[in-house]
């Protein structure tokens, strides 16, 4: 679970770095771009830094107010298919069950 979150976290800094790339190059301010897609600048610059999300919607009307297509802000993004998730053969699950459930059976009787 940690790494799903680990990269859905580097995922939203990426693309508000792209956005902030886009931004600088057309030499807009955060206050400008906020006022094309009717948010504040402040809230521009939280998807810069990474530190909100921004949805499908959202991620459009900044596609159109910077000039590009919304597949410009993933790009240098690696592929699904670099970072599938790790496979677990059913034998090492049932390891990792029985270990779990020892562990707990010995908090249970201390």
């Amino acid at each position: 679970m940690t790494d799903f979150l680990e990269q859905e976290n580097a995922i939203v800094v990426h693309i508000g770095k792209r956005i902030r790339q886009r931004r600088r190059l057309l030499g807009m301010t955060q206050k400008q771009l906020g006022k094309e897609c009717g948010v504040l600048f402040q809230q521009i610059q939280k998807y810069e830094c990474g530190a909100n999300r921004i949805n499908a919607t959202r991620l459009w009307m900044l596609a159109q107010a910077l000039g590009v297509n919304t597949d410009h802000f993933f790009n240098g993004l690696p592929k699904p298919d670099d970072v599938a998730p790790k496979k677990t053969s059913p034998s090492s699950v049932r390891r990792n069950v029985i270990e779990i459930r020892k562990k707990i059976g010995d908090s249970c009787h201390r």
